[in-house]
């Protein structure tokens, strides 16, 4: 219990630092300077202020200063990366590799800068796939042909009769995962991803429909990495 705690701990406190980087990184800016500080009266914020979770609930997610409401989304990813390394560190280092748990460390980053900006980040992107693949091919793991082709196949689809309607982005990113996952494990991310995204645009425009926010010819933005990311974290959670 204690060792669950502790993680939830350190997944908590390295959320905080991964919401900064999916923050400033697409916005060309630096993850050091400045210091974290309210987007509204510019004050830097205190350290009493930066504590995961607890500051934001003391706060009531205002800023202390000017009591400007601030974004729910960094509490969220503090939440949901405590939670991650509960349930995925444990598992992953009592096996022969992190090179899972690194994977999808990774995909949660992308994840993020995804909800934020609606892209995939070339600064984690690129060097995360990099290592990705050269991990597998240090493993001397078998590339999945028959899932790139397929997932070729299906990007090319996509382009053609749905542009505009898939990201470019997501399609990259299948591209560079499809060579380590067998085609059951591929088609699974698939149907998890279109699952989650479907439920969450669902839930998202019964709600909004509810309240008439959401007129019939409004298109929602929906980013599909999180989906993704979900979809493998089940896959190689649970050795689908």
């Amino acid at each position: 219990m204690l060792e669950k705690i502790l993680l939830f701990i350190i997944g908590c406190i390295l959320g905080s630092f991964f919401w900064l980087v999916a923050e400033r990184w697409p916005q060309g800016l630096s993850i050091l300077r400045p210091a974290s500080h309210c987007s509204s009266c510019q004050t830097p914020l205190r350290k009493r202020d930066l504590i995961p979770l607890l500051s934001a609930l003391q706060l009531k997610f205002r800023c202390r200063d000017c009591r400007h409401p601030f974004s729910k989304m960094s509490f969220f990813a503090e939440l949901a990366s405590g939670c991650f390394f509960v349930f995925t560190f444990p598992q992953f280092l009592t096996s022969t590799t992190l090179l899972p748990f690194v994977w999808l460390l990774t995909a949660f980053m992308m994840a993020l800068a995804d909800i934020r900006h609606y892209i995939l980040e070339p600064k984690i992107f690129y060097p995360a796939s990099l290592m990705l693949w050269l991990w597998h091919f240090h493993q001397g793991a078998a590339v999945q042909w028959l899932t790139v082709l397929y997932c070729i196949g299906i990007s090319s689809f996509l382009m053609i009769f749905l542009r505009g309607r898939f990201g470019f982005g997501d399609l990259l990113l299948l591209l560079s995962w499809s060579p380590w996952l067998n085609l059951q494990q591929f088609c699974l991310l698939l149907i998890f991803a279109s699952s989650l995204g479907l439920a969450t645009f669902g839930i998202y425009y019964v709600t909004q429909r509810k309240h008439h926010r959401f007129p019939r010819s409004q298109e929602l933005p929906l980013p599909f990495i999180p989906f993704l990311a979900s979809g493998l974290w089940l896959i190689l959670r649970f050795g689908l």
